[in-house]
C-alpha cells in the first residue's frame, strides 16, 4: 500500500543530483514493514532491486544526503526498494517491534517484500542487494523465494561470521557456552544512534581505537567529515540483541543455520543457480574477505563471480571511493543480469 507519494531532487553524490518519483510504501504481513522506492518519474520502471540494510542500521546505511546509493540505482534506471527490516526506522514508527530473532528476518521479512515487489510490478523478480547483516539475509531468504530473486549482490557479509575477528569470535564463545547453560540472555534493543553519534564526532580517536579492536565501521579517512557525521546521526538505530547472539553462535559453531539447527541456509543458498556478485573489503575488519569468500566459493550458481576493493565495511556502500569502486562494479552485475 502506498502511504505517499512526491517529486524529489535529491543528490546521487557530491554535486551530482537528480529527480526521482517517492513513494512511501507499507508492506503488511507478519510484522508491518516500510520501503522507501524510488524510479524515474518519466520512463517505464526498470527491473527491481531490494535493498537491505546492516546490523543495528537502518535505510540511510544506503541512503545520505551529500551521497546516496539508492539514488544513483534509480537514477540508472532501476525500481528501487530501500527496505527498513522490523524494528528499524519507519518500520519501527509503523508499529513492528523488535525481531526474536534471526529466523523472522529470513522467513518473514525479506519474503513479504518480494512479495510486495511482485504484485506491484506484474511479477518482476527482483535484484537483492545486501550489506553486512544484510547480505546475509540475502543468502538465507533467497531459498524462501527463489522465482521472486533475479540475482543476489552483497557487500561485506560474512558467510563465516567473525571469522579472522578475534573479538567478535571470543564473545561469541561467550554467547555459546551460555546458551548452552541455558542462561537466559537479554532480548529486544538496544538503541545504536548514540554509538553513532559518539563515533562521528570522535572520529581520530575512533579510527584509531577501533582498527585495534577489529570493531572498525571504516577505514580511515575513507569518508569525508561531514558524511561520516551524517552516517553516525542517521544510519545507526535499533541493535537487536537476539539476532546479535545468534550471529555470533552462528561464527563459533561454523555453522550458517536456524536457531534451532533444523534448516542449514547456507546449503540452500549453495544450491540455487541464481547469478551472484560477492563483494569485500581487503581493510574491512569486520567482515574481512576471508569471511566473506566462502559464499562465493560455496555457490553452485553458474554465473558467480567476486571482487575486492581497497575499502573499509560502510566504505564499500556510501565511502568517498565507492562511486568509483563498488558503485559501477554493482551497476555492471545489474545490466549483465
Amino acid at each position: 500500500m502506498i502511504v505517499s507519494t512526491e517529486l524529489v531532487h535529491q543528490t546521487v553524490d557530491g554535486e551530482e543530483r537528480v529527480t526521482l518519483r517517492k513513494d512511501v510504501v507499507r508492506i503488511d504481513g507478519p510484522a508491518p514493514l516500510i520501503a522507501v522506492r524510488k524510479r524515474l518519474p518519466d520512463a517505464p520502471p526498470g527491473p527491481p532491486v531490494l535493498l537491505i540494510h546492516g546490523f543495528g542500521q537502518n535505510r540511510y546505511a544506503w541512503h545520505l544526503g551529500g551521497r546516496s546509493f539508492a539514488n544513483f540505482l534509480a537514477r540508472e534506471g532501476y525500481d528501487v526498494w530501500n527496505l527498513d527490516l522490523r524494528g528499524q526506522g519507519r518500520s519501527r514508527r509503523a508499529g513492528s517491534g523488535p525481531a526474536s530473532g534471526w529466523d523472522p528476518l529470513v522467513q518473514e521479512d525479506v519474503p513479504a517484500a518480494l512479495g510486495a515487489i511482485q504484485a506491484a510490478r506484474d511479477g518482476a523478480r527482483a535484484f537483492l542487494v545486501g550489506h553486512s547483516l544484510g547480505g546475509l539475509l540475502c543468502y538465507a531468504a533467497a531459498p524462501e523465494r527463489p522465482e521472486a530473486v533475479r540475482g543476489i549482490v552483497t557487500l561485506g557479509a560474512p558467510l563465516r561470521f567473525a571469522d579472522g575477528n578475534g573479538l567478535l569470535l571470543g564473545l561469541g564463545t561467550v554467547v555459546d557456552a551460555l546458551t548452552r547453560m541455558r542462561v537466559r540472555l537479554p532480548a529486544g534493543a538496544v538503541h545504536a544512534g548514540g554509538i553513532g553519534r559518539h563515533v562521528a564526532r570522535r572520529r581520530a580517536l575512533w579510527e584509531q581505537t577501533a582498527w585495534k579492536l577489529g570493531v572498525a565501521f571504516w577505514a580511515s579517512g575513507s569518508f569525508e567529515p561531514e558524511i561520516l557525521t551524517e552516517y553516525g546521526t542517521r544510519a545507526f538505530d535499533r541493535a537487536n540483541l537476539p539476532v546479535l547472539a545468534q550471529l555470533l553462535r552462528m561464527g563459533v559453531r561454523g555453522r550458517f543455520t536456524s536457531a534451532d539447527g533444523a534448516i542449514d541456509y547456507a546449503e540452500r543458498f549453495f544450491a540455487l543457480d541464481i547469478p551472484l556478485f560477492v563483494v569485500a573489503g581487503t581493510k574491512d575488519v569486520l567482515a574481512s574477505p576471508r569471511a566473506v569468500r566462502p559464499a562465493f566459493e560455496g555457490s553452485r550458481a553458474r554465473r558467480r563471480s567476486y571482487r575486492e576493493f581497497a575499502s573499509g565495511h560502510a566504505d564499500l556502500v556510501t565511502g568517498k571511493h565507492a562511486p568509483t569502486r563498488s558503485w559501477p562494479a554493482i551497476r555492471e552485475f545489474l545490466g549483465a543480469n
